[in-house]
């Protein structure tokens, strides 16, 4: 089994489109990982985006605009 990963820069997910446009983009392809960098996101939306995209998530956030990173890990990936 090939291991896939996709890695992205992002900007802007606060607003409610794009977020979802990226998303999409993304589910509908199969990867087991998919990375944002400059992921930039108030820590109290942290569990509302989690919930709200569905895979099992890491944030490591900051709200200036240079830091900020999510990993997503497909929901079909075991760990051992």
């Amino acid at each position: 089994m090939a291991l896939t990963i996709a890695s992205l820069n992002v900007r802007g997910l606060r607003d409610n489109v794009k977020r979802r446009e990226v998303l999409i983009g993304y589910e509908q392809k199969t990867f087991q990982f998919i990375c944002y960098k400059k992921f930039i996101v108030p820590k109290t939306l942290i569990s509302m985006w989690s919930a709200e995209w569905g895979y099992q998530t890491i944030f490591s956030t900051y709200e200036s605009n240079k830091a900020g990173v999510c990993i997503l890990f497909n929901n079909q990936l075991y760990f051992i």
